[in-house]
């Protein structure tokens, strides 16, 4: 299948019901939102079956194989063990110096791609921000400077 639209019936933003467009990326299956929507739907399937309609997709197996939730305390729990062993923070420089959250997603890919010369109406389609509020993470990054050197406008 090439394409395939999907109807997202809960969404963050709360456009329940809304359609979005995905297609296959052959060339980069790392990058394949079909795949990885077929990926998602088979764990469900597996870990909690195909009749429950009214249970997010969002689910894992955890360590016992218990039936578990993705959800913001999961997601920021992950960033901050990650950031942990990547930065070789203490939980006290977590506390008080980082908030590591599901948003750090949002607003770090917001700069990675700007980083990579995608421009703000590809960023905010790709990453649905319905404001402009994502340039407020691209203040102080290297890239930024290297472009305003060059004259290049944001």
């Amino acid at each position: 299948m090439a394409r395939s639209n999907v109807k997202f019936s809960w969404q963050k933003n709360h456009d329940h019901g809304e359609e979005k467009l995905l297609s296959s990326n052959p060339s980069n299956p790392s990058c394949d939102a079909l795949r990885s929507l077929h990926d998602i739907v088979s764990r469900f399937a597996r870990i909690v079956g195909l009749d429950k309609t009214d249970i997010p997709l969002a689910v894992y197996k955890g360590s016992f194989g218990e039936k578990c939730f993705i959800h913001s305390k999961v997601i920021a729990s992950t960033l901050r063990t990650l950031a942990k062993k990547t930065y070789n923070l203490t939980d006290r420089d977590l506390r008080r110096h980082y908030k590591y959250t599901s948003h750090s997603l949002q607003a770090g890919a917001a700069v990675i791609l700007h980083a990579a010369g995608i421009n703000a109406i590809q960023i905010k389609f790709l990453l649905c921000w319905r404001s402009d509020s994502f340039f407020l993470y691209l203040r102080n990054v290297a890239h930024l400077l290297e472009q305003r050197n060059l004259g290049y406008s944001i």
